[in-house]
């Protein structure tokens, strides 16, 4: 027996010199050696810092009333059912899609070892996806009370359904730039037929500023002060948008599914960032209940309800993307394919809109709109567009 295992072990040897043999064995490990030796982030200090204000503003209003606390108590036991969920059903998906859709991780390409150019399953975004729109059918029918708000509930369902086939479909078949923007544009109609908040915005103290609208200080004596109606009064000039104001959520609707894609391409950044993102419009969110008041009337009254609404979005949304982090954050297992940017952006496009705080989300939004910026030469393929992973 032992002159037959160093005769194999001779044998598997041969024709390779012992120079070649060692550095086999070094190459053998060295991805998990560069893996183990780089820097990594404290990801669950991180996720805990980034949800602490969102769960203690969250315990302060649910100390309020029975109602608000029964809506905000469905929504997180149906988030942390839907992680729950995500978590499992991941690893039983991810291979079934690999024969089809996978990708290879070029940080991972070149320094040998077992991962090296191994593939990893793509268009995972699809699970955490068709979970959190379930949680949201789950959430309405426990919580929605009216046609208003089951209108709000039925329009962010299909807007979000549709952005998930379109990530599905630019998946499989690569769908060209120009025709993702026609598709976006029915992607936005059941959001602005839905739409029932305001039209206006708020025109800071400046005075050729305001001079500029409206010579007068009365209905506009000026071009843009007939075409559109203005009101000053008190500190702040009212600046009524009307249609265009529709024009302007339609273009935050084509650019929140559009930026995420773009601002993509290192394990976890676009989980990464929506959940980020999310949290801070749960802030929002929160802080505008806050404000308003003791009482349940004072609450939900005015804008209250469409931010209690938005809140409910974001919950689930917030579940199972964690759930999606855990395994697309570096080393990535599987890959979020375009599915996951194009719904998590038209998820927050929902929540700002249906929440009656659209002018804010850009603020949210600030380094995927440089990102976007730095991207126009690409887009427009004045330079050439390199890809992030290579497919095969």
């Amino acid at each position: 027996m032992k002159r037959s295992s160093t005769s194999k072990s001779v044998s598997g040897s041969r024709g390779r010199s012992p120079t070649a043999v060692t550095k086999a064995k070094k190459n053998v490990n060295i991805q998990d050696l560069a893996t183990s030796q780089a820097f990594q982030p404290p990801i669950y200090l991180m996720v805990f810092l980034c949800l602490l204000p969102t769960l203690v503003l969250l315990a302060k209003i649910s100390s309020t009333h029975a109602w608000i606390r029964f809506q905000l108590g469905v929504s997180v036991v149906v988030s942390i059912v839907g992680y729950l969920i995500t978590s499992y059903m991941i690893p039983l998906v991810a291979p079934k899609l690999l024969p089809k859709l996978y990708g290879v991780d070029i940080g991972k390409r070149g320094l040998g070892g077992k991962h090296d150019g191994e593939k990893v399953p793509e268009s995972m975004g699809i699970v955490s996806g068709c979970v959190f729109m379930i949680c949201i059918g789950v959430i309405q029918v426990c919580v929605a009370r009216g046609n208003d708000q089951l209108m709000e509930f039925n329009a962010s369902l299909s807007s979000i359904c549709f952005a998930v086939l379109l990530g599905l479909c630019d998946d499989i078949i690569d769908i060209k730039w120009k025709h993702k923007l026609q598709i976006g544009a029915f992607m936005a109609l059941p959001l602005l037929i839905s739409y029932q908040g305001g039209t206006t915005i708020l025109i800071p103290e400046i005075g050729p500023l305001r001079k500029f609208f409206n010579d007068n200080k009365s209905m506009g004596d000026t071009f843009i002060g007939n075409l559109l109606q203005i009101e000053i009064d008190g500190e702040g000039s009212l600046f009524d948008l009307g249609f265009l104001y529709y024009v302007y959520m339609f273009v935050l609707i084509v650019f929140c599914t559009n930026s995420i894609n773009i601002y993509a391409g290192i394990n976890g950044l676009e989980v990464g960032q929506s959940v980020v993102m999310a949290c801070s419009v749960s802030v929002v969110n929160l802080l505008e209940l806050t404000w308003r008041g003791g009482s349940q009337e004072d609450i939900l009254s005015g804008d209250g309800r469409n931010h209690l609404f938005s809140l409910m979005l974001m919950l689930p949304f917030i579940s199972t993307s964690l759930a999606l982090l855990k395994f697309n954050f570096y080393p990535a297992k599987v890959f979020v394919g375009d599915v996951y940017p194009y719904y998590a952006g038209m998820t927050l496009a929902t929540s700002a809109i249906l929440g009656h705080f659209a002018k804010s989300l850009f603020l949210l939004m600030v380094p995927q709109l440089l990102n976007f910026v730095y991207s126009l030469p690409q887009l427009f393929h004045f330079v050439p567009i390199p890809r992030h992973r290579l497919p095969k």
